[in-house]
């Protein structure tokens, strides 16, 4: 199945926990927040979303400094 990723096409397996694509692409969890489709997901939320075909994540990471 297709997914999204920050905009980039990801071809995974049916099934796959949200929380393993976050490990993949070497998504930190501090500092990082998470949407699927548009709807925020928490940190200790992630290992229990399952993605399906289409979905779409964005991440976004806090950046420090001045």
């Amino acid at each position: 199945m297709v997914i999204k990723y920050n905009d980039e096409e990801l071809e995974v397996q049916e099934h796959t926990p949200l929380k393993e694509i976050l490990q993949t692409k070497g998504c930190e969890e501090k500092g990082t927040a998470v949407a699927v489709n548009g709807k925020l997901i928490k940190k200790e939320d992630r290992g229990d979303v399952i993605l399906r075909d289409g979905d779409s994540i964005i991440v976004v990471k806090a950046a420090y400094g001045g």
